[in-house]
This record gives structure tokens, sequence and C-alpha cells, in this order.
């Protein structure tokens, strides 16, 4: 996915690097993603890391499996909602009473939408760049990413999904 090291930079960007943990390897192991996802929940990064943060945001910017969302990661594993929900149910953010905030710029990820809302969570929310059963490919890329990170490319009135928030 060639767009994926350019959204995480212009994620970074934006959010800053005390919101946010990027790994540009698309083979980047399940058991380092979910390490590092629970180190950033937990406050327990690198120094840059905000050790006051009410609010949590992970991007992840890749494949998602249809049917599901689940994030793919190397050796044909993948990250669930449900692995995502129990790291955030087990950390200091949650019991701090913060929110979670998914950014998904991958295939499927409407799916993880769907399940937050049929769940009715108060403390997570999903920014999915399609529906459950479409790819983010059908949306042009530049629209959904720069769009949601605050930029106004004139794509953004022909972008369905961006209408839909």
């Amino acid at each position: 996915l060639p767009q994926v090291k350019s959204d995480l930079v212009l994620a970074e960007e934006h959010w800053g690097n005390v919101s946010c943990w990027n790994q540009f390897s698309p083979m980047t192991s399940k058991d380092l993603a979910l390490k590092h996802i629970s180190s950033f929940l937990n406050n327990e990064g690198p120094d840059e890391y905000d050790p006051d943060a009410d609010t949590f945001v992970l991007q992840y910017s890749g494949h998602g499996a249809g049917g599901s969302g689940d994030w793919c990661m190397a050796e044909n594993k993948r990250i669930s909602f449900d692995e995502i929900l129990r790291l955030w149910n087990a950390s200091q953010g949650k019991r701090r009473g913060g929110l979670l905030m998914l950014v998904l710029d991958s295939c499927h990820s409407g799916k993880w939408v769907e399940e937050a809302r049929k769940r009715n969570l108060q403390d997570v929310v999903v920014q999915a760049a399609c529906a459950s059963d479409s790819s983010s490919s059908q949306q042009p890329q530049e629209c959904w990413s720069g769009c949601f990170l605050g930029r106004d490319p004139p794509e953004a009135r022909h972008c369905s999904s961006l209408q839909k928030m």
C-alpha cells in the first residue's frame, strides 16, 4: 500500500508524536503491534507521550480483512476489534476516564463502526474510511485523509464517506 507511509506522516503532523505510534513496515508482527499499543494506552512509551493524556488516538492505515475489518499483520495474522477493546479496557487510560479514538484507513473498516455502535461504547470512537462491505480504495485517498486531518481539498465535496460525518 504505497499511500500508508504518507498517510501516517500526515497523521503525525496533525496529531503530533505525543498522540500516536507509527510503524511503517508492512511486516510488523501482531505481537509487536499489540505490545506497542498496550504501552501507548498505558502511557508507558517514550518520554514524549503525555502522562496526563485523556484522549488516545490510534490510527491504522493498511489492509483490512473482509467481513471483520480486522487489521492484517505479518505472517497472515490479524488484530481484531475485540483485541483492541481488551487492551483498552485493561489500560490506565480507560481507568482515568479517557477516550479511545480509532482512525481506520483500511478496507472494511466500517465493520468496527458497526461493532462500536452495537455495543453502545461510550469511551470509544471509531472513524472509518469506508463501509463494512467496501474497499477504502474506492474513495480518493487524499480526500479522506486530508479532510479528516483538517485539510480541505477540493475533492472533499465529492467524497460520500465524508458527507455522512
